[in-house]
């Protein structure tokens, strides 16, 4: 088999004739921009533009959803998260209650989990008092529900086969772009195409690693790129969502002894397996050695206060529509060994 499982995707020959199967958050007004910091970026000076001055994150994220509110004065709040990483609708609740017509709340269902109906209640019981609602769907892109949000967004290449591009809902206008002095989404998509002629990976994650400082640069909103776009066309949403589901339950029967954080789906379509491991960059640097590279979601962001406890006890492994059976025995093998290794 062909070890080097996880990492980002290569990029693929588009089908002659588009798929027809819409994409799941299909919704009028969408507005498709290069990544999630340029849909919060637009979005924290749209709303500063109407007044509000207080934000509202979850306990546990990713620096890129913080980095794009630094532009404004924001007053921010950080609301402590479940066990397994479920939004608290009571801790926000707390942190709403006053001036919620200055509020900004951001919400996200990780990993794939479906939005609890106690937290679909409280997103409208919060919009009916004036907090504005930023839905963060990057973990849910194949939910063909729509949010309940004042406005919902969900980067894409974390999930798909694309170089760049995130949908934007709820502006109710599509703002004009500026011209770009660097252009992300050439370097993302030359990385996509080296990898997928099978380019080594010295060049191959130099390039990567470009794309990446591109689009930590690039927080002006620009057009999502064409190619990207069309490629959305030849994606079939649904067989993707069937192998992402096969194969969490194929690996999570062969992981039954360890602890995983997301088995509790609830119906939705699994982004990762996520593991709760004491030793989780130990653990990250041993499968990596086995050719399994998995994400941790997230480290510590320097702008998180240090008295809100962080979960360091987690480990993202790979379960997409690239892989089958095999490799989902693969890594549960892989997995069962390295963690007698740990003990």
């Amino acid at each position: 088999m062909n070890v080097g499982i996880g990492s980002f995707f290569a990029s693929s020959a588009s089908r002659d004739v588009p798929i027809d199967d819409a994409v799941p958050w299909a919704g009028t007004e969408t507005v498709y921009v290069q990544s999630g910091r340029q849909a919060l970026r637009l979005l924290s000076e749209r709303l500063w533009s109407q007044g509000y001055r207080r934000l509202v994150l979850p306990g546990h994220l990713c620096a890129s959803m913080i980095e794009p509110f630094d532009t404004r004065d924001w007053t921010v709040r950080f609301s402590p998260m479940t066990d397994r990483l479920h939004l608290d609708p009571g801790s926000y609740d707390a942190l709403c209650v006053d001036r919620p017509d200055e509020t900004v709340a951001v919400v996200a269902e990780y990993f794939g989990r479906n939005v609890t109906e106690e937290t679909t209640a409280a997103v409208a019981r919060w919009k009916d008092e004036g907090v504005a609602v930023i839905d963060d769907r990057t973990h849910n892109l194949f939910d063909r529900r729509r949010s309940e949000a004042t406005y919902a967004f969900g980067s894409l290449r974390k999930l798909l086969p694309v170089g760049d591009g995130c949908f934007l809902q709820g502006l109710g206008d599509v703002p004009a772009f500026g011209q770009q002095s660097v252009d992300p989404s050439r370097t993302s998509w030359a990385a996509m195409d080296l990898k997928a002629a099978g380019t080594q990976p010295g060049s191959l994650y130099e390039t990567y690693r470009a794309a990446e400082s591109e689009f930590g640069a690039a927080t002006e909103p620009a057009a999502m790129s064409s190619r990207s776009l069309e490629s959305l066309r030849h994606l079939d949403f649904s067989a993707m969502s069937e192998a992402r589901s096969f194969n969490f339950a194929t690996l999570l029967e062969g992981v039954q002894h360890l602890a995983v954080v997301n088995d509790d789906l609830d119906g939705g379509t699994p982004a990762y397996l996520v593991l709760r491991t004491p030793e989780a960059e130990a653990l990250q640097a041993m499968l990596a050695e086995r050719g399994v590279y998995c994400p941790i979601h997230w480290p510590r962001p320097l702008r998180v206060p240090p008295q809100l406890p962080w979960r360091d006890d987690l480990i993202s492994v790979p379960i997409d529509h690239r892989y089958g059976r095999q490799e989902m025995e693969y890594i549960g093998q892989t997995l069962n060994e390295v963690a007698k290794r740990a003990d």
